[in-house]
């Protein structure tokens, strides 16, 4: 048991010091690609979405945490005004981008009808891409080299191509195929791949970018690369801007309080430990009970029970004298073994000895012994001489016990 509570003791150390060790070290960075307006990590779209108000001054800014059919009011094709003549934007950033057949509907109909579409991904698939007909792929030379290249070629900012460096892995992905008849090619890559183009639709344009990581917090707070996000969105003249928030991470209504839980790092934290806490509980009250130890009483003696149950017998069967004699030996045994006296003869310095080592009084040791030798020299022994016999035995114990238990305690002496 000793042993097991000193691997408890230890086991709840080591469990608490690396807790207090993962609490202290610093925050690792995350280098997950969500895209979200909220995240203010590397590639996340914080910044970005800050920065709207500033590049667009006129227009106001509203997140879109719904799917595209949704969001957008139906709106006929050949209509040319949206609202009070604004002319609003819709921007997509996200790993890929895959709307469904009803989604691509609303979003071509807004198109045509004269919004535009920003959509920054590394692949497209899906309906829209079918009815765009384009295909993204990737330069696998390009993602293994130390750095990427994205050329401005548009001559809407200048007759001089200019070029912006990014780390590794940045624009490794371009469009393979596109629509020539009704696209235009805005970047390209350091191996002259189209990553921009803005494809004709209507009275509206997509425009399609292939490097969504460009548009990240990351890039954004490089002040050589801030640039490349302002001039792509000069592009746009828009009075409303419309920000999308559900193909990252979907129903903003749809979160679970465990999701909730575990988006805020103190009650993470403190799942976890809850968690922990359950297993561990779960482990040690597993493990069997040690069983109750059951009281083990001494072995009785049972002789004074036998000869009292033999007694009875011989009583019931009217025996007197056959159960007075064995009384009478049960009694001369004690005599024996308890004060050490020879009962072969029953005279008068036998006598005198059992009364003094008994401490009973002698008239009462002579008239107990008289008793014994007239119930043995009786073949017939009448009840009443029993009895009598009984009660004078069961007095010479009474009155020794009493004397033994005085010496014990001290009262008087030996």
């Amino acid at each position: 048991m000793k042993s097991q509570r000193k691997f408890i003791i230890i086991l709840v150390v080591v469990f608490v010091a690396m807790v207090v060790l993962e609490m202290l070290k610093p925050t690792p960075i995350n280098w997950e690609h969500t895209f979200s307006q909220k995240d203010k990590i590397p590639y996340g779209n914080f910044i970005l979405y800050k920065m709207l108000p500033k590049l667009f001054p006129n227009s106001s800014v509203g997140i879109i945490s719904e799917p595209i059919y949704n969001a957008l009011p139906s709106v006929s094709a050949d209509s040319t005004e949206w609202g009070d003549g604004n002319t609003p934007l819709y921007m997509f950033i996200n790993d890929k981008f895959s709307p469904d057949e009803l989604d691509t509907k609303s979003l071509l109909t807004f198109v045509n009808a004269g919004g535009n579409v920003f959509v920054s991904a590394e692949t497209f698939t899906g309906s829209l891409a079918d009815s765009l007909k384009i295909k993204t792929s990737l330069n696998y030379a390009m993602a293994y080299s130390d750095s990427n290249i994205i050329n401005l070629t548009s001559t809407a900012f200048s007759t001089k191509p200019k070029r912006w460096i990014f780390k590794k892995g940045t624009t490794t992905h371009y469009f393979e195929t596109f629509d020539t008849s009704k696209s235009t090619i805005i970047a390209t890559n350091f191996a002259n791949d189209p990553t921009l183009i803005r494809v004709k639709a209507g009275e509206g344009n997509f425009y399609l970018s292939s490097t969504p990581l460009c548009f990240t917090n990351y890039y954004i707070l490089d002040d050589k690369n801030r640039d490349f996000i302002t001039k792509t969105l000069s592009f746009f003249d828009s009075d409303r801007i419309l920000w999308d928030e559900f193909y990252k991470v979907g129903r903003q209504e749809a979160r679970t309080p465990l999701r909730y839980i575990l988006s805020v790092e103190s009650l993470r934290i403190a799942y976890y430990l809850v968690l922990v806490g359950a297993a561990l509980f779960i482990f040690f009250r597993a493990k069997r009970n040690q069983r109750i130890i059951p009281v083990i009483l001494p072995v009785r003696n049972t002789t004074l029970d036998f000869v009292q149950t033999v007694g009875r017998m011989y009583y019931e069967q009217n025996n007197h004298a056959n159960l007075a004699d064995k009384k009478i030996q049960y009694f001369l045994e004690h005599i024996r073994t308890v004060y050490f006296v020879k009962t072969n003869e029953f005279t008068e310095e036998f006598l005198n000895m059992v009364a003094g080592k008994s401490g009973v009084d002698i008239v009462n040791v002579r008239s107990l012994f008289l008793a014994i030798e007239n119930a043995s020299n009786m073949d017939v022994l009448p009840e009443e001489r029993l009895v009598a016999l009984h009660k004078k035995i069961e007095s010479f114990y009474e009155e020794s016990s009493t004397l033994r238990t005085l010496i014990r305690d001290g009262v008087v002496g030996d």
